[in-house]
């Protein structure tokens, strides 16, 4: 019993890596096609995986040192950007732009997903003090 549901757990937790990587692809590959680049939604995905995790790394070791704290985030933020032009092979300059098409596509998105959720599943049960008011 207890094999079976370590290996759904394992096989739960692949699947939320597979996704995470095909979405944050997604949202890069929007934007790599807006600039005129033809990569794959997976090589987008485990570019910005992987930028993303370097660039954390950076953050954190840069906010360990205490003259560049403040600097920390600038930081991370060239390192991802250095990283995802090394994956994919594109200008300095087109990362950044990328990088910032793939932000707009993502607050355009989820603009629209909340605007439909809240259209579709409107708030009717607000509470107040434990009761339903209608």
């Amino acid at each position: 019993m207890f094999g079976v549901l370590l290996g759904l757990t394992f096989a739960l937790f692949l699947l939320g890596i597979i996704v995470s990587v095909l979405v944050s692809g997604f949202f890069l590959w929007v934007a790599l096609k807006i600039v005129g680049e033809d990569r794959g939604i997976l090589e987008a995905g485990i570019a910005n995986i992987v930028a993303s995790f370097i660039s954390i790394v950076a953050m954190v070791v840069t906010s360990l040192l205490i003259l560049f704290a403040p600097i920390s985030p600038l930081v991370a933020f060239f390192v991802y950007i250095y990283v995802l032009k090394s994956i994919l092979n594109i200008s300095f300059i087109k990362a950044i732009i990328v990088a910032i098409i793939a932000c707009a596509v993502f607050l355009i998105v989820m603009t629209i997903a909340g605007i439909v959720l809240s259209i579709s599943f409107p708030a009717y049960h607000i509470h107040h003090f434990g009761k339903l008011a209608f």
